[in-house]
């Protein structure tokens, strides 16, 4: 279980259930114990998330911080497939360029 603080803009407050099976979302605490826990700020998650900066670079910066066993902190980044972000940013560029 991971205990998500998005700061800034846009800030929002989630837990990340994570298994074999994927990733599910909660809005409500669901009282089971978290095992790592991350303050970030959203726009530069979001940079991150669409492949524009790496994980390490926001945690260097200040931009997201990690509590929880180094094992899982370290790993964390690695738990998403963040080519389908990158795409659908490709996607969302080219049709802006279509329009200009």
């Amino acid at each position: 279980m991971v205990h998500l603080v998005l700061t800034g803009h846009g800030g929002a407050e989630g837990w990340l259930a994570i298994d074999s099976a994927g990733v599910t979302v909660c809005r409500d605490d669901q009282g089971l114990s978290v095992d790592l826990a991350i303050e970030a700020d959203t726009a530069q998650m979001h940079r991150w998330l669409v492949g524009r900066t790496t994980f390490r670079e926001l945690v260097s910066k200040g931009h997201a911080r990690l509590l929880g066993p180094s094992r899982l902190a370290r790993a964390f980044p690695t738990w998403f497939d963040m080519t389908i972000f990158a795409e659908d940013l490709r996607r969302a560029a080219s049709r802006e360029d279509a329009i200009a």
